[in-house]
């Protein structure tokens, strides 16, 4: 993973485990967007950032517990949890037991420690991508459906997400005269009025140049410029490690930065809706980029 920004985002929170702070604050040192950190560390680390650092913070809080004999009110607070309540309250969802109770146990719970970012084959091999990716020009594209509200952090956004196309696809297939769409479109974006935090409103729609769309339906302009496009085929699941090394490798070696507008994925008539398994199951992606600045150029 590109130590330049996931990475960097990593340190910030290990660095800010005893303090309190804003994800906005880790995005900036990671260099991306709100939307685009959550999106990566998730991949990456197998959870939310929000979510490691609360297991981080309880797992170091944990070690110190079992090492001192420092109040388990001073060790809440300097894990930054705002009451010996609430830190006793999620100590107890995590490790089953209550502070004071783990500390009279002999055998120590199975601690989270920092998460170390590594170049693997899942990041460093295109193995489930269907040719080499491209750069395209893309026209702004008009794409209307169904919205769904979702937290970045939570642990269930990909099945939250994949339940939404499930309630989704009657109303698509309605829209487009009873036929399923044959291009469907699925982006996110950071939801309006709440731009520094991690709440992401995702769009499951369809291109939509008649005026008004459906009730109920949100529209959303894709804004034109380049793009790279890339094919993953498999399961929807090996999607991650396609992003990741789409982000993890490919990018930081191309000469192509991320620009300021949102990835998305466009599903065709090659997406296997009825059995999305299927090995030859085919999902474009799209992330917007722009020409890599030569720092050396003046």
């Amino acid at each position: 993973m590109d130590e330049s920004g996931v990475g960097r985002g990593l340190r910030f929170l290990e660095d800010h485990l005893r303090k309190t702070f804003i994800m906005e604050s880790a995005a900036r040192a990671a260099g991306y967007s709100l939307y685009h950190f959550c999106r990566l560390f998730s991949l990456a680390a197998g959870l939310p950032p929000g979510e490691y650092v609360r297991k981080r913070r309880l797992s170091e809080a944990a070690r110190k517990l079992a090492e001192t004999d420092e109040p388990v009110g001073r060790i809440a607070r300097e894990y930054s949890f705002q009451s010996h309540e609430a830190f006793t309250r999620s100590f107890k969802a995590l490790f089953g037991v209550s502070p004071e109770r783990y500390r009279r146990r002999t055998e120590p719970a199975r601690l989270m420690k920092p998460f170390l970012l590594m170049e693997d084959f899942r990041i460093s091999d295109p193995d489930h991508l269907a040719r080499p990716p491209e750069l395209v020009a893309l026209g702004e594209t008009r794409i209307s459906g169904l919205r769904l509200l979702c937290d970045l952090t939570s642990p269930s956004l990909a099945s939250d997400i994949h339940d939404h196309w499930e309630r989704s696809a009657p109303r698509l297939r309605a829209a487009a005269g009873g036929v399923y769409p044959a291009r469907r479109y699925g982006i996110g974006w950071p939801a309006e009025g709440r731009i520094e935090e991690p709440v992401l409103e995702y769009l499951a729609g369809m291109e939509w140049t008649e005026a008004p769309p459906p009730a109920g339906f949100r529209t959303f302009r894709i804004p034109a410029g380049p793009y790279l496009r890339a094919i993953h085929r498999g399961a929807p699941a090996l999607e991650r490690e396609t992003f990741l090394y789409l982000y993890g490798a490919y990018l930081p070696a191309s000469n192509l930065d991320v620009r300021e507008a949102f990835d998305f994925d466009v599903y065709s008539e090659r997406f296997h809706a009825d059995s999305p398994d299927d090995p030859d199951s085919e999902v474009e992606i799209y992330i917007p980029v722009k020409r890599r600045e030569d720092p050396l150029r003046v």
